[in-house]
This record gives structure tokens, sequence and C-alpha cells, in this order.
């Protein structure tokens, strides 16, 4: 109060709502090269970035991420199990070792997939000494599968290289360095320090050697990634990433996904999971196992995804498109062509049981054939819901200890119109198709008991647009 005739001016701070970030944020967990289980978790945005931080193998043990990035992901935020879940493929590797003073002695050295998963199970190597004497070199070969080693299709090749272990271009010491899917012993055998390793085998037609012992993680070590994605809030999409074979076993995975997706949506933090049947190569997957399977994962916040080998696609396009648009009918990249071609009648088995498929469209190529979770409840309403639970809490939450008068009740519903003025604006919210419904209705209120507890009531109703799915058209012929 002026006690001196003049001015006395009091600001006061309108409220401008944060920022809640893009949609589309990606949160996987699995097996990685390079665990991350003791540190913070990190946005990722691209996937050279991932390839540096967890290293080059996880690319191929979460393959997953390369597809999504193929497909438009905006951001990835990894939660990689514990370093010591599962099990690494690994094969001997005969060698003659030849000391620096000239002894020789035959023994193994170690190649192993460069991540746990049974995916390195698939890996065949070969490695080959060519020449004799000080013209000696070795070469390194890597096929992905067998069927590509019996057709002479590397995934990766080494050729030329040392044997001597103190050269820069030792085949161990190369392969540890510039191969994304299999890594060697650290350290040269104490025997050849100085000295020289050189492969066994001299035959270049030789049959490649199989990896194996390439382990799944637990679900614990799973369940214990999710946890750790639970403090990263901007993430609005999970992937388990896994090739675990038994159905009842990917189905309590998923059921775990389906758990926190849930968990989180109550925190106002809501995500929808995405996973795929079992793996089955190009062969026919069994029908009844994949129905049987989406019966168990109905939630409206769960996409099952069929064939198998194509959900980060499906992932990287829900990033990549507009939170209310409909992947149906959306064009998938980096899929030469699906797993599996499935019949008229196999769609709609698997349409009927909630499961969304991908095959090829006409004039679409590989697509996205109906953009449904597992409820068949459309995604790209969910994703709109979803969105609207997170304005919705981004603007409360600056609200909370502010005094609760009708001034600010008039405020806070000022501001949740604005935001959901602008979704309708974007095209997200619609009124209905009669015209005689608004896209949206807001209202908050407080009763005197609310008012004496502290208490402010929001009611919201929102019409998020739906895609067309179905088009019936009636052709009438005249005569004349």
């Amino acid at each position: 109060m002026l006690t001196i005739p003049g001015v006395q001016i009091t600001v006061v701070k309108e409220l401008v709502p944060r920022g809640i970030g893009a949609a589309g944020v990606l949160g996987i967990v699995g097996p990685c090269e390079t665990a991350n289980d003791r540190d913070r978790l990190r946005e990722v945005g691209s996937l050279q970035e991932f390839s540096d931080l967890y290293g080059p193998g996880s690319t191929a043990s979460m393959p997953e991420v390369p597809l999504a990035f193929a497909n438009g992901l905006r951001a990835l935020v990894v939660a990689s199990v514990p370093s010591t879940a599962g099990a690494r493929a690994a094969a001997p590797v005969p060698v003659t070792m030849v000391a620096s003073g000239g002894d020789t002695q035959s023994g193994t050295v170690q190649v192993r997939a460069r991540a746990a998963g049974v995916w390195g199970n698939a890996l065949r190597v070969v490695f080959i000494t060519k020449g004799s004497g000080a013209g000696r070199s070795v070469d390194v070969l890597v096929y992905a599968n067998s069927a590509e080693a019996r057709s002479g299709r590397v995934a990766e090749a080494f050729r030329n290289l040392s044997g001597q272990a103190e050269d820069p271009r030792f085949f161990m010491r190369t392969v540890n360095e510039d191969s994304s899917l299999i890594s060697m012993d650290a350290t040269v055998p104490s025997f050849a320090a100085g000295g020289w390793v050189m492969p066994s085998n001299t035959n270049a037609q030789a049959a490649a050697t199989a990896l194996a012992g390439g382990a799944e993680p637990t679900l614990g070590a799973f369940r214990e990634a999710l946890a750790r994605l639970e403090s990263a809030p901007q993430v609005d999409m999970v992937i388990a990433s896994n090739r675990i074979s038994d159905t009842t076993t990917a189905t309590e995975l998923h059921s775990a996904v389906i758990a926190h997706c849930e968990a989180m949506s109550r925190q106002a933090r809501n995500r929808i999971g995405l996973g795929e049947i079992p793996p089955h190569g190009t062969s026919r997957p069994d029908m009844t196992a994949a129905t049987r399977m989406a019966a168990a994962l109905t939630s409206d916040r769960f996409v099952l995804a069929a064939p198998s080998g194509h959900v980060g696609a499906v992932a990287g396009l829900l990033s990549a498109l507009p939170y209310f648009h409909s992947p149906t009918f959306k064009t998938l990249r980096g899929i030469a062509e699906p797993n599996f071609a499935f019949s008229d009648g196999d769609l709609r088995a698997l349409l009927t049981a909630g499961l969304l498929p991908v095959g090829s469209v006409p004039r679409k190529g590989v697509a996205v054939v109906k953009g449904i979770a597992t409820s068949q409840f459309q995604i790209n309403v969910q994703r709109t819901a979803d969105r609207a639970v997170r304005k919705v809490q981004n603007i409360a939450i600056d609200y909370i200890g502010l005094l609760n008068t009708q001034a600010q009740r008039s405020a806070l519903r000022q501001r949740l119109v604005e935001a959901f003025t602008a979704m309708e604006r974007e095209g997200a919210l619609v009124p209905s198709a009669d015209g005689l419904s608004p896209a949206f209705e807001v209202d908050v209120t407080a009763t005197n008991a609310d008012a004496a507890a502290g208490i402010v009531r929001i009611g919201i109703a929102i019409r998020p647009v739906r895609a067309i799915d179905f088009i019936y058209a009636t052709i009438n012929v005249r005569a004349f």
C-alpha cells in the first residue's frame, strides 16, 4: 500500500503450458552388444548414433531398430537387458600358432556373435589361410545363415589379412574392429605372443562353421528393462525385441509389455506396445497359435503384427505419421517382400482375431493391411486419445498449488479449449458426421465440498477422427 502519491505496478505472469514433445518416440528393451543397464536412459536420433552407443552388433540383435529408422522413426530410447542376460552364440576356430622362437602348436580361438540371443545361432563363418611362407594371408567370411552360406552370399568378408600378431591387419584384431556380426578373443594366445596365429583350414571350399549356444534373455531380464523404461516419460511406443519361438513364452513377454503400457498410462504417460508372432522364417506361420496369441493379448494398447520380422517397420511408420493418421494401406520401407504371403482367407482370420497383417497391397507395395490393436480398435484413434491425455496432464499440472477460484478454473478451461481447438484445426478431432455434435466439449467445475478438499474436476469429451477402412459402392446400370 502506497503512503506517498505514486504508482505501484504488480506483474502477474501468464501461465504458458510447456510443449509435450513430438509423438512417436519408441522405447525398446532387449539384448545389446554394449549394455546400458546401469546407465541413465537417453534419446537416440539416428541408426548411426544407436550403433555408436550400443555397438554394431545391436543392429543384429535388435533388428527392429534399423527397420524403424528406415521407416521414419523420430527418436529411440533403449533400455537393454543386463549384460549377463542371455548367451552369445560361439564356435571354436582351429588355428596353428607359431611362437616368436619358431615353435608351433595347435589350438583354437573363439569366434562369437557380438550380442546375446538366438539370432547368432544362424551365423556361419569360414576362416581360410591362403598361400605359404611369408606370403600367407587370412580370409574371413561371415554368412547370415546356412542358406546364404550354401549360395555363397556373404554378409561380411575380410580378405588378405595377416596372421602376424603384431600386424595392424592381424585377422583377430580386424574382425573385432570392423565386423558388425562377430567378435573374437581380445588377446592373442600367450604361446603366440609376438608370433603368428593362422587358421588351420586351407581349403577355400570348406563348409562354413555354425555358431551355437546363443540364448534369449529371461523374462525376468526383460521385465527389469521394462521397469527402467518407466523413467523415460517421452516414450509412447514400446517393443520388447526378442526371437522367442515358444508361443507361450512370447505371450508372457508381450503380456508384460501390456502391463507396462497400462501402468504408465495410468500416470498420463500413455503408451502402446507392439509385438509380433514368433519367428517362422519364410514358412507358413501357425495360424491357430497366432490367433490364440492375439486372443490372450487383447488390449487397446497392444499391436500384434504378422508375419514375423516386420514390427520394427510398423513402429517406424507410426512414428513418422501424424499421430491421428491411420497406418492402414501405408507403405513400409526396407522390406522387399513379406516373409509370408497370406491368402485372403488368412487375412480374414488374422483381422477377425485382432492381428495387424503386413502384406503386398496393390499400388502400395509392402504395406499395413489394416492398422488395428488386438482389441480391433483403430490404432490412430487410441493414439489421438493418448495425445489428448498428455495435453491435459501438461496443462493441468501448472495449476496445482494455485487458488481454487472461479477465475483460475475459467483460466484452466480456456487453456484446455485452446489445446483441443488446436487438435481440431490439425484434423485430429472432428464434429459428428451429421454436424450436430462438436469435436470436443470441456467443463471445469468444483462443488463446495470439492473446493474445501482442494479438488477441481475436469470433464472432457472428444471425437477423434476415424480412418476409412471400408467403402461400399452401388452402381445402377440403366437401360437407356
